[in-house]
């Protein structure tokens, strides 16, 4: 495997896991957006993918996201945003449904 995506990864897993997931190259250009970001933040994923991350969540191009951020392509340990953890606007602060989460902060 060469580290680049390509249209043909199938993300699809990611679907079934009842948490949100994304997947993004290393100019930040999301190449999947799984149904539980769709169901919190109103978002669908035919308009966000394709798109740079930072398009939807200016935010994430303050240095301490930034940064970390890069340190996953050059070969860093993955990591998690925790909903309560940075400013991610959720559309009407929606409960978090159809995916089987905790709604509990």
């Amino acid at each position: 495997m060469s580290g680049q995506l390509t249209p043909s990864q199938d993300f699809g897993l990611l679907d079934a896991i009842p948490l949100g997931a994304f997947v993004t190259d290393a100019d930040l250009r999301v190449h999947f957006w799984n149904a539980c970001l769709e169901d919190w933040t109103h978002i669908p994923r035919d308009q966000i993918i394709g798109q740079r991350i930072d398009i939807w969540f200016p935010h994430l191009t303050q240095l301490k996201y930034l940064s970390r951020l890069h340190q996953i392509f050059e070969g860093g340990i993955p990591f998690s945003f925790r909903r309560n953890c940075i400013p991610i606007s959720f559309q009407h602060n929606a409960p978090m449904t159809n995916c089987g989460c905790n709604t509990q902060p």
